[in-house]
């Protein structure tokens, strides 16, 4: 998988869960907004198996900073260039799109179900 760069480092580096869960999210588009605020009962219910790392592109009419601190999101968030350059390395299509890595950041759903379509249940042990 590509790497996301963060400066000098990747950030899948600093992510130490076994699994990372990875949602890309325009939060322009109503039905994003809803997945993303589902990120948090995916937490509740197997965080400590998952890294979340939340992929949102630029936006003008929702303020991305504003909605994941009054919604309370959890998880790594990175906001892609003008241009979605994060997107087109994982050739994202439509949004929003998940995948989900192992440790040795391997794919192991591509494409992984969203937060509301049971993601949950699909995740690895928890069938």
């Amino acid at each position: 998988m590509p790497s996301i760069p963060l400066g000098r480092y990747h950030l899948l580096h600093f992510l130490h869960q076994p699994y990372q869960y990875i949602l890309f999210a325009d939060l322009e588009i109503p039905v994003c907004r809803e997945q993303v605020k589902y990120l948090k009962t995916i937490q509740e219910k197997i965080g400590q198996e998952l890294d979340i790392l939340l992929i949102l592109t630029p936006a003008t009419r929702v303020s991305n900073q504003d909605f994941i601190r009054t919604e309370q999101i959890p998880g790594k968030i990175v906001n892609d260039t003008n241009d979605k350059a994060i997107g087109k390395k994982y050739k994202i299509r439509s949004y929003p799109s998940a995948l989900l890595l192992n440790r040795d950041h391997k794919v192991v759903l591509s494409p992984a179900k969203t937060p509301l379509d049971g993601f949950e249940y699909q995740f690895p042990g928890k069938k």
